[in-house]
């Protein structure tokens, strides 16, 4: 009898530890090691010649090098992806940042689809889609960094390039064109703890 319970347990713990492994290959995404990601140089001394499928090629560059993105994002790939990463999936994320524009948690103050991915990429705590944050002092705040700021230290035209690949991968039309100047996007007036509007 003591022996069947040693037995069992043994079964057990085996199968423990295998549906342990089996959830971490399935459902982990990997981190791969890499080389650090070479700076993207543009070759151009005029930004306005460059046209809009060197712009979004150069926006993918940046999503998947310098700006580190696909380390937590997902975008469509054309191959079966985990249902959830690190973060938000980006696949058609014209659509889904309309979308989030209009749900009753949405406190930001983005008023299209292309605010909406600048406000999570300059300001990323202001929403944080359901699921991915983490407490800190009481509130639920994006572990996703600044993209301006250390450590990605994007400038302002690649910020402005992966938005345009971010559109083009959704398949629509692009509506942010290359400047050296960071993007401004409307706001919609958010009343202040006092009421008053600001």
């Amino acid at each position: 009898m003591k022996t069947r319970k040693i037995i069992f347990f043994f079964i057990f713990s085996l199968g423990v530890v295998a549906l342990y492994f089996l959830f971490v290959e399935l459902y982990i995404p990997k981190a791969r090691p890499a080389p650090p990601p070479k700076e993207e140089a543009l070759s151009y001394n005029d930004i306005s010649l460059i046209s809009e499928d060197e712009f979004v090629s150069f926006g993918e560059r940046i999503f998947t090098g310098k700006g580190s993105c696909r380390l937590c994002h997902t975008v469509s790939d054309g191959r079966a992806r985990p249902a959830r990463g690190r973060a938000p999936a980006l696949v058609d994320i014209a659509f889904t940042a309309e979308d989030r524009l209009q749900e009753a948690g949405y406190k930001g103050r983005a008023v299209s689809a292309t605010g909406y991915i600048l406000e999570s990429m300059l300001e990323p705590s202001v929403y944080v889609v359901e699921g991915y944050g983490k407490m800190a002092e009481g509130l639920v705040v994006s572990p996703m960094p600044v993209v301006t700021a250390t450590p990605v230290n994007l400038t302002p035209f690649e910020v402005r390039a992966v938005v345009a690949y971010l559109f083009y991968s959704s398949g629509v039309e692009i509506d942010i064109k290359p400047s050296l100047e960071l993007p401004t996007y409307r706001h919609r007036q958010v009343p202040s703890a006092g009421g008053a509007e600001r």
